[in-house]
């Protein structure tokens, strides 16, 4: 019985030898079962395989096959084939097979690399979207590639270690990893890598943000009630509809056009009737729901920033853009763009924009109060019978920003940030140590 077992296990490990990876010695007989090859083995044993490959046929005293293969671990004849030349790995003699080639993926690899150093590591359709946009330019005009497959990822990340994918983790207990004095620091070492690398100064740094305005919302003050009630509620005649502005400043003091999307379907006329001068240079927009999607920042990039940044820094000048993580800012469109004209980015921590943002810490809460305060004066005026529209609007907005958005403000608002003069300690000297709670 014994003897039949034997014999039956020595087929059984002839046969499926071959299908399971099993590594035999010189005797042929087998080592061990090989699990699933995962490309990091993969990877591990082809530089370990190259190391083989030198060890052989350096100059000065050179090491035999059979020796080198059992003292690095490899696969004696698999390295006598390498030697001689007749194979290559499995990555170079799939090469002519890939629709992305060798030097479209360095590219692919460095833009990943970039845009984890600079705060927003690309999504996978990012990725896809990037090395679709490359095969296109060899594609012959008019012709579209077709989508990646599923695995294509998987392969790519195979071909190149150095990289991998990883879920993105949501910060929890926001105070705590906001006020923490690591992700600051890597924050401004980042910052200031960027102004040393391209000698970056005040008029090519800027930063930008959306405020968001109530119609027709005035400002909150105190009021003269009845002793012992409740906060009173000021009524306000308007509709309750959300228009978006897109504000730039830029670390010199200079403000740029804004851009103004208001809750529509479409442009009436006469809410652009009654326009100043300095209001005509607004950029106008629409949208369904009132606020920004990747189409309108990519208009507002394009449209706006492009043009009137680079009258600021100066025509051919790099500049640096510092924005939060909104989804619509870190488009495969909207970075590949700014690699085109020479602007870097700079994506802002996690819940840090109360500290690190300049028009978060210098210029929205004013702007917010003198526009309300702008509507209280429009309402005790008596031309209310009408209510707040859109047309009213713009030049309440004019004035918030006349009030706010001033040059020597805008500077301030830098400083304190740490920005501009580059000074980490303006923002990390006034944290205070926070103890987060146990579970």
């Amino acid at each position: 019985m014994t003897q039949m077992l034997t014999c039956c296990e020595t087929w059984i490990i002839s046969v499926l030898t071959p299908a399971l990876g099993r590594s035999c010695d010189s005797n042929n007989k087998p080592l061990a079962i090989m699990g699933k090859v995962t490309s990091k083995k993969a990877s591990e044993y082809e530089e370990r395989l190259q190391r083989t490959i030198k060890a052989v046929k350096r100059a000065s005293d050179p090491v035999s096959v059979p020796k080198a293969s059992e003292e690095f671990s490899v696969n004696k004849c698999i390295l006598y084939r390498r030697v001689a030349g007749t194979h290559t790995s499995a990555a170079d003699g799939h090469q002519n097979q890939q629709r992305i080639t060798v030097a479209e993926e360095k590219v692919i690899g460095r833009w990943c690399y970039k845009q984890d150093d600079r705060g927003f590591p690309p999504q996978l359709d990012m990725v896809k979207d990037m090395a679709l946009h490359l095969e296109s330019k060899r594609m012959a005009a008019g012709s579209h590639p077709v989508p990646l497959g599923k695995n294509w990822i998987k392969r790519f990340l195979t071909r190149n270690p150095s990289l991998a994918a990883k879920l993105s983790t949501q910060l929890e207990r926001q105070g705590a990893y906001a006020n923490d004095p690591a992700l600051l620091q890597d924050y401004f070492a980042k910052l200031g890598r960027l102004i040393r690398q391209h000698g970056l100064r005040s008029s090519q740094i800027f930063n930008m943000d959306e405020k968001g305005f109530v119609m027709g919302l005035s400002a909150k003050a105190k009021v003269i009630c009845r002793c012992g009630r409740r906060n009173p509620q000021v009524t306000h005649n308007g509709k309750p509809e959300l228009v978006t502005v897109i504000e730039t400043i830029s670390a010199c003091g200079n403000l740029l056009a804004p851009l103004i999307i208001n809750k529509s379907a479409g442009h009436y006329l006469g809410w652009y009737q009654n326009l100043t001068d300095k209001e005509r240079d607004y950029q106008f927009t629409y949208f369904p729901k009132g606020c920004t999607d990747n189409q309108l920042a990519l208009k507002w990039l394009i449209d706006l920033f492009e043009p009137q940044s680079a009258i600021v820094a100066g025509i051919g000048a790099s500049r640096l853009l510092i924005f939060d993580g909104h989804g619509s800012h870190i488009t495969f469109e909207f970075v590949e763009f700014c690699l085109d004209h020479n602007i870097f980015l700079l994506c802002l921590p996690t819940h840090s924009t109360h500290l690190l943002q300049p028009l978060d810490v210098g210029h929205f809460s004013p702007y917010q109060h003198y526009y309300g305060l702008a509507v209280d004066t429009y309402m005790c005026s008596g031309q209310n019978s009408e209510g707040i529209k859109k047309a009213v609007f713009i030049p309440f907005l004019t004035e918030a920003r006349a009030n706010t958005m001033k040059k020597t403000s805008i500077q301030q608002a830098f400083m304190a940030t740490g920005i501009w003069p580059l000074n980490p300690r303006r923002v990390i000297g006034k944290l205070q140590p926070v103890v987060v709670p146990k579970r």
